[in-house]
Formats: C-alpha cells, sequence, structure tokens
C-alpha cells in the first residue's frame, strides 16, 4: 500500500537510518530538532583521510603535509585501485513512491580492477578476487567502498552486521543496474600502528530486493516518528556510551530522560 510522504521528512539517508535502528531519540534530535553535533577531532581525522584517498585515487597525489591524517592513508593505500577508473563521492539518489527519497554519497567506487599488491589475502571476505578481472554470472562486478576511521577495532562490523547495514544495502541497490554490486567497509585504526580490516559482502538480487523492503519499513516508522513529540520518542540507553559516548546525552538530561550516566530530573 502507497503510504503518504510527511511533508517534513522529505528524504533520508544510510547515516539517518542507521541513526534512528541505534536510538530513536538521538535519530529525533540530529535529523527532526536538527541540533548540531559536537565538534570532534576524530570527525576531523576521518574527513582528512578520506580527502588524502581521494586525491590518490584521482591524481596519484599526496598533499603536502605529516602527521595522523597522512599515515592512516597511507595505510589504505594498498587497498586502494591502482587505475584511475574509481569514481570518488559519488552522489546516489533512490526514488520509492510513497517514501522519502532516499540519499547518500559513496566514498568511492568502480568496475574490479588491478590493486598494488595484486594479492587476495589481504582482504577479508565472502567472495572477492583482486589482481584480475572480475565477472559473477556473466555480470561485471561492481566494487562499491567506504572508508571508516576507528580508534578501537572492536567496533569493525561482522560479515553479518555489514550485510544488515542500512548503507551496504542501499548503496548495492544503487549501483545494481551497473552489475553485480559488491560492499566493502575499509577500515584503519586511527591509533600506531595503523592496522587496517576489509570487510566485504555481496548479495544475490533477490536477498537484495528482500532486505530493502525491511529498510523501507524503518523508514515508514522514522516518518511515523518524525510527527510525534519529542516526550514521545523512546530512547535506548546502551547507545548512550557507544561510539565515544553520544553527543545528545544532556539534552536528554536537560529534558529530564534518563541516559546512560547523565541524568537530571526535570524542574517543576
Amino acid at each position: 500500500m502507497v503510504q503518504a510522504v510527511i511533508p517534513e521528512l522529505e528524504r533520508v539517508s544510510p547515516s539517518s537510518i542507521s541513526a534512528f535502528l541505534l536510538c530513536k531519540r538521538k535519530f529525533y534530535y540530529q535529523y527532526r530538532l536538527k541540533i548540531p553535533r559536537k565538534p570532534s577531532r576524530g570527525k576531523d581525522l576521518g574527513s582528512a583521510v578520506h580527502n588524502i584517498c581521494e586525491s590518490w585515487i584521482l591524481y596519484r597525489e599526496i598533499p603536502d603535509i605529516t602527521g595522523k591524517a597522512l599515515d592512516c592513508a597511507r595505510a589504505l593505500f594498498p587497498h586502494l585501485p591502482v587505475l584511475h577508473t574509481d569514481q570518488v563521492e559519488q552522489k546516489i539518489r533512490l526514488e520509492i513512491p510513497g517514501f522519502p527519497v532516499i540519499t547518500g554519497r559513496v566514498d568511492h567506487w568502480g568496475y574490479s580492477h588491478e590493486y598494488d599488491n595484486g594479492s587476495s589475502s589481504i582482504i577479508e571476505s565472502q567472495e572477492v578476487s583482486l589482481g584480475h578481472s572480475y565477472v559473477r554470472d556473466n555480470v561485471p562486478k561492481i566494487l562499491v567502498s567506504d572508508i571508516k576511521t576507528l580508534s578501537d577495532f572492536r567496533y569493525v562490523k561482522t560479515h553479518e552486521q555489514l550485510r544488515d547495514d542500512p548503507q551496504a544495502v542501499i548503496y548495492c541497490t544503487a549501483f545494481a543496474s551497473h552489475g553485480n554490486p559488491t560492499f566493502r567497509h575499509l577500515y584503519v585504526r586511527t591509533t600506531p600502528p595503523h592496522y587496517t580490516k576489509v570487510v566485504e559482502i555481496s548479495y544475490d538480487r533477490e536477498e537484495l530486493k528482500s532486505r530493502l523492503v525491511g529498510i523501507l519499513g524503518t523508514v515508514y516508522q522514522m516518518m511515523e516518528t518524525y510527527s510525534l513529540p519529542l516526550k514521545e520518542v523512546a530512547g535506548n540507553t546502551n547507545m548512550c556510551d557507544t561510539y565515544g559516548g553520544c553527543d545528545f546525552r544532556c539534552h536528554c538530561a536537560a529534558e529530564g530522560i534518563q541516559s546512560l550516566g547523565v541524568y537530571s530530573p526535570r524542574k517543576q
């Protein structure tokens, strides 16, 4: 059944869907009330690493800088394509009747190509071949990549977690018309030594369709939540201290809502 789009929620992204799944209240603060997130050295470092890798993919140029961002990016270079054929910062857009437009931005994607060390041993994957062209079911392989900077590898997703990830499903759906899409997270640890880890998954078309239906169910819940008053939006205290701590714990406290490590009763 086609649902009417709530005017205030005209578009969603993999990030907003993931935020909603982690904590509905966090989603509400960030995307409904549009409260800015706190500045973070970790976020700034992640952006710098992305920019260096983008320059390397497109031009084989390294910025004239030193420091942690360059060290992290260098650790990722063996996992990046040799040929200058990848598209970087590619915008994606899925339009499904009755739902908000789903938008996103892919770090880089391209068809299967040669890699620096020509080896498949560096990739932890379910279905991958590097160092030569790769075709599955007579359809070219599309490799869609997203770079992740982490101080703690405890937060690296397993294959099962990545398979359930909205970003993986949405990006693979967006590129399915180009060939058989495979999605991977390229992780680099931001604390020395700068270890890397690659987790990669592929879907068949039926699984991709099924998982997209599940995501649309979540999006419909987001539409419903978007129209609620703040006091009726449930939080998730299990997420208060995850990934370095939620940016919005102080707002929960100000509203008199319990969060992990922070509680401030509402003044009467």
